[in-house]
């Protein structure tokens, strides 16, 4: 299968980009590998090289930065979503206790008609 040799790829490039990752300056080597040996070429192979294990390093570390925004504009967008959920739920509840509290102020003025009229109907039967 081809599982084994993937996993492996993985494994070598996730721990070559965690090594890169590591290092802060990349581009710099240390101070006897950057001595000039009185060869300018292979001064400047060595300085390329250094150079490309500096890019390859940082497009790594450009690389893991995109995909953790990516990750966190996700999260982003389903804490939207899900707000946009709670608010209409709210807006529903606010329209819900408004139709309540109209309904109850007419409940309460039919209410007190009815006391009023029963109020109006014991006084004229009390008159002589």
């Amino acid at each position: 299968m081809h599982s084994q040799p993937m996993h492996t790829l993985i494994t070598a490039l996730l721990a070559s980009s965690l090594l890169a990752a590591s290092s802060p300056v990349a581009a710099q080597a240390p101070a006897e590998e950057r001595k000039a040996y009185g060869n300018p070429l292979g001064d400047v192979q060595q300085r390329i090289e250094f150079a490309r294990q500096a890019r390859t390093g940082a497009d790594s570390r450009t690389g893991q930065a995109e995909m953790a925004l990516k990750q966190v504009d996700l999260e982003v967008q389903a804490a939207q979503k899900q707000l946009d959920e709670v608010r209409a739920r709210q807006a529903k509840a606010k329209r819900e206790l408004g139709d309540a509290r109209s309904a109850s102020a007419g409940a309460k003025k039919d209410f007190e008609r009815e006391m009023a009229e029963l109020e109006s109907m014991r006084r004229g039967q009390t008159k002589p």
